[in-house]
């Protein structure tokens, strides 16, 4: 997995890109260009979700582990950005796990299926 970094990447696929939401997470996702054969993520977690950084902080590391895990298999590539929603602060490692891959599954069915 590589990290997306830059600034107008991410601004063209909050711009241009599809959503994907459930209960836990909102992803907004591209495909990425056929010479591209990368998956780069990026992992937002706003204010809004928790006001204290170490909380946030914590969240992000847990949902790049899984993300992380989960992209180790064949893929096709994506600019995902995913952002988590403040109930995903309660939310036990698995839910998170199983919302991740669930919405992974919708991306691409044929790949990221466990």
């Amino acid at each position: 997995m590589n990290r997306l970094q830059s600034k107008k990447a991410i601004r063209i696929i909050l711009a241009k890109g599809k959503w994907l939401k459930d209960d836990h997470f909102t992803v907004k996702y591209l495909p990425q260009i056929p010479e591209n054969t990368q998956v780069e993520v990026a992992i937002t977690v706003s204010k809004k979700v928790s006001k204290h950084a170490n909380e946030r902080n914590r969240l992000k590391r847990r949902i790049s582990a899984i993300v992380e895990e989960r992209l180790k298999s064949p893929y096709t590539p994506h600019q995902i950005i995913l952002i988590p929603r403040a109930s995903a602060l309660a939310c036990t490692q698995s839910v998170i796990e199983r919302s991740i891959t669930e919405l992974l599954n919708q991306l691409d069915p044929n790949r990221y299926a466990e």
